[in-house]
């Protein structure tokens, strides 16, 4: 999320989300929207602008941490805010990137999404291991039923 089309418009289309094994979940120009879209659809990670319209991202960041906590934030800027990066700690931001984005900042972005995807991966199978469930019972049961969802 950006107040700025252009950065939205790149991250959209400058990463390979499917290669990440993530789904782009769209755009929104300020916190509000984002707001909106986190709370209509199950979103992992969020890269976010500090500073917009509306709601900015620590704020956003603050709401998010009121009722959905396990949302992951990359916070992307132009201004160097070590107040809003000490937040980060206490708020689930993987990462805080400097604008402009060029290829070295889009990698990092990259690889960030990478990491988060993974760690949401082993916490899915690990929470799949202390359900107790059986995973013969649950191949049987996709099977029968065509249903090929093994994490919750």
């Amino acid at each position: 999320m950006d107040d700025d089309k252009r950065v939205c418009e790149c991250l959209e289309g400058l990463i390979d989300w499917q290669s990440l094994e993530c789904e782009f979940a769209g755009m929104a120009y300020n916190g509000e929207q984002a707001y909106s879209m986190i709370d209509e659809q199950q979103v992992d990670i969020l890269i976010t602008d500090l500073k917009m319209p509306v709601m900015g991202g620590v704020e956003l960041l603050k709401k998010l941490h009121e009722n959905h906590k396990n949302v992951v934030t990359i916070f992307l800027s132009a201004y160097e805010d070590f107040s809003a990066a000490q937040l980060g700690m206490e708020y689930n931001v993987k990462r805080y990137i400097l604008k402009p984005l060029d290829q070295y900042k889009i990698k990092e972005i990259t690889e960030t999404v990478s990491e988060i995807n993974d760690q949401l991966s082993k916490e899915q199978y690990l929470h799949y291991l202390l359900s107790g469930r059986s995973f013969e019972h649950d191949v049987k049961n996709n099977l029968e039923t065509g249903n090929y969802v093994f994490f919750e």
